[in-house]
């Protein structure tokens, strides 16, 4: 099975555990505005219509975002108009809801992907003294599974392009 991963700033984290209400929901909110976008181009169904979705923006409704939340639908709206006037998301009336970009999305997301011969993610880059020597001193069981962290990557993106090139000679 394939996991996604995003990268959350670690203040972004402090907020969302903030004593403070208000600051803790519009960043609950925020958070997942982010794990719901799109990470890739596509075509995104909702209710009876499809649109078109850039990395970074999603299709939804008030409805959706408060469910998941466990929030009034007239919070989230006014949740959202904040984050909005702070210019950390841009709003734009659809037929069937709210289609959102998160701005700098790509940015703060960044993917991390693991290549080959990249150390683990927990390990210290800063301590080591020769980074040259990193990929030697990876344990073979760390070099088996970046291995197949990177056969997935890859065929994941094959499938990716297999499905736009399908999706284009639809349309």
């Amino acid at each position: 099975m394939w996991h996604t991963y995003i990268r959350l700033p670690r203040s972004l984290v402090h907020k969302i555990l903030s004593a403070d209400y208000h600051e803790k929901n519009l960043n609950r909110l925020y958070t997942l505005l982010l794990l719901e976008c799109n990470y890739g181009n596509s075509r995104i169904p909702l209710n009876k219509g499809k649109y078109e979705c850039q990395a970074g923006e999603l299709v939804t409704s008030y409805r959706k975002i408060a469910g998941k939340l466990g929030m009034n639908k007239n919070i989230v709206g006014d949740l959202l108009k904040e984050l909005q006037q702070e210019g950390r998301i841009a709003m734009e009336k659809i037929a069937d809801g709210q289609k959102i970009t998160v701005y700098n999305y790509l940015e703060i997301t960044r993917k991390f992907i693991r290549h080959k011969n990249s150390p683990p993610p927990y390990k210290d880059l800063s301590a080591q003294e020769d980074p040259e020597s990193t990929p030697d001193s990876l344990p073979e069981s760390e070099k088996a599974i970046s291995e197949e962290e990177e056969k997935r990557q890859k065929e994941y993106e094959e499938a990716i392009r297999r499905k736009m090139q399908t999706q284009n000679k639809i349309h």
